[in-house]
């Protein structure tokens, strides 16, 4: 397909609305989509599980001049990821690039959420791995878009590196209008947003990337040759905390410190439903791991900056450490933590915790992000023989019994378990979901609490298509917190789903209530 003049792409940006991208949800499913233009759920489908990675549209730059052009990479403007979601007249705060900021701001008073603020991945491995051609690209790291106009205005380059998730994208549209504006040769996408089931994608940009890019752009951008794997440097791996202790007077004092995060091993080899992480990564084998002598030097690199705290980006941390290996990548990398004092946090599972959690606790572990997805009773049984497992969620592997015992025996070892959490997902009525709430709350002091959503890419976006269960597919919608879809193909009102979501966060993430954040704070408070 061919891109275009910018004045046809303006016209095209004014097309791109609510009305566009929905269909009343009152009506039920099936829904029907057919006579919306803007909609191509068949792109998002060819390239997550066709394996169609790079779509190129059009190309105005030759091979030899790619590896000679001025390139600049972008990830979309920070304050896109700063939303709010309305609720019975009330506004509550949506960090979406905070994961502490986004389990406490909707739950807590301004003064009293924690703030995790992680480094631009995207942009940290990509000049990583440009390596010798980094100086041909200008990495841009805007808070608006008007920063972003003002540095292409400084320098126009001869291609333009987008990146976002499938929320930016219509900031990414604007940004991609400007860049055409401005006479730049050729504007590339990628991240999720790539995925986006939207014809004007193929429009506006001239090769649309999806998964692991690093290589991809390495061999077009600087040499023919593949590139081996490079990971950032600490310095460049550094992540912003803030937490809160509430001190015996009962005043809450924030405490600031810079985290190292570390990628071990990217990509995932779950198949859950609603993610796309493994197929992105074809089951965890795009990128190869991140050898323990790389992980040493990163390691005493962050040491010498004063760094004392390590959280691991794998997705889902020791799933592929096996049982009574002297030698695995994992065990001998928080081994060498806990020879140098410093405690550290990971993303992982139940099986992983089953298996090697009483080594993790003696190396250093201090909190983990854990996969509890769901605790609604609808669940219960559904595994055979008694098991209560999460296969509607492609986790028949995970038993919801397994996650309640194993939680509070992490918890009475001091580590700080973070539940990651899904509500109204295929099968669970609107009773199974507060029920589900009540255990979660009994569970753990904080929760990452999400909607199910069908995000483009995920096994669960091709089913629902195929099914007619989606009723709004504008990218601002698709998000947590939201309903644009009726799962199961039961519809439920999606001002209930924003309520419901509002309320679980400041039933479970109060950091005052009882049992809540502060209460366990004290009970491991170290003994003067």
């Amino acid at each position: 397909m061919t891109v275009v003049s910018p004045t046809f792409l303006s016209q095209r940006l004014g097309q791109f609305s609510a009305s566009s991208l929905s269909v009343p949800w009152r009506s039920g499913s099936p829904y029907d989509f057919a006579s919306h233009t803007e909609i191509d759920t068949g792109r998002t489908i060819l390239m997550a599980q066709g394996g169609e990675r790079v779509r190129v549209n059009n190309v105005a730059l030759s091979e030899a001049g790619l590896k000679t052009a001025d390139v600049a990479f972008c990830s979309v403007p920070s304050d896109d990821f700063e939303r709010r979601i309305v609720v019975d007249g009330v506004a509550y705060d949506e960090l979406l690039g905070d994961v502490m900021g986004s389990m406490t701001d909707k739950a807590n008073p301004p003064g009293r959420r924690l703030h995790s603020h992680s480094p631009d991945y995207a942009a940290e491995f990509l000049r990583a791995s440009l390596n010798a051609g980094a100086e041909r690209v200008r990495f841009l790291s805007p808070r608006t878009t008007e920063d972003f106009r003002t540095a292409m205005q400084d320098s126009v380059p001869d291609l333009l590196l987008l990146s976002g998730l499938n929320v930016n994208i219509p900031r990414l549209l604007d940004m991609a209008l400007i860049a055409r504006e401005m006479g730049v040769k050729e504007v590339w996408l990628g991240g999720d947003a790539a995925l986006g089931p939207y014809a004007i994608l193929d429009q506006m940009f001239d090769r649309v990337i999806w998964g692991p890019g690093e290589e991809y752009l390495y061999r077009h951008l600087v040499g023919d040759r593949s590139q081996t794997h490079r990971h950032p440097p600490a310095d460049r791996m550094l992540a912003e905390v803030r937490w809160l202790i509430r001190a015996e007077d009962g005043t809450v004092v924030s405490k600031s410190f810079q985290t190292l995060h570390l990628a071990l091993r990217l990509g995932c080899t779950q198949s859950c439903d609603y993610c796309a992480e493994g197929v992105k990564s074809e089951s965890g084998k795009a990128r190869p791991p991140t050898s323990f002598e790389e992980a040493k030097r990163i390691i005493d690199d962050a040491y010498d900056l004063g760094i004392r705290r390590v959280y691991f980006v794998d997705p889902d941390f020791g799933r592929l450490w096996k049982s009574n290996d002297e030698n695995a990548l994992e065990r001998r990398v928080v081994a060498y933590l806990a020879d140098k004092g410093m405690r550290w946090s990971c993303l992982t599972n139940v099986v992983a915790m089953r298996r090697h959690g009483s080594f993790m606790m003696d190396h250093g572990l201090a909190s983990i992000y854990l996969g509890i997805e769901s605790l609604a009773p609808s669940h219960r049984g559904t595994g055979g023989k008694g098991k209560n497992v999460l296969k509607v969620l492609d986790r028949s592997w995970q038993d919801q019994d397994d996650t309640v015992d194993l939680v509070p025996r992490l918890t009475e070892q001091g580590v700080l378990v973070f539940g990651l959490y899904i509500l109204y997902n295929p099968g669970e009525t609107e009773e199974d979901v507060w029920r589900g709430v009540e255990s979660l709350k009994n569970l753990v002091s904080l929760s990452q609490i999400s909607t199910n959503q069908p995000f483009p890419g995920t096994e669960e976006f091709k089913n629902a298509v195929r099914e007619g269960l989606i009723f709004n597919l504008h990218p601002h919608a698709i998000r947590y917190g939201q309903m644009v879809w009726a799962p199961g193909g039961n519809v439920t009102d999606p001002d209930t789903v924003s309520r419901t979501y509002i309320q679980a966060h400041r039933e479970v993430n109060d950091l005052m209530r009882p049992g809540g954040f502060f209460d366990r704070q004290e009970k491991h408070r170290p003994p003067k």
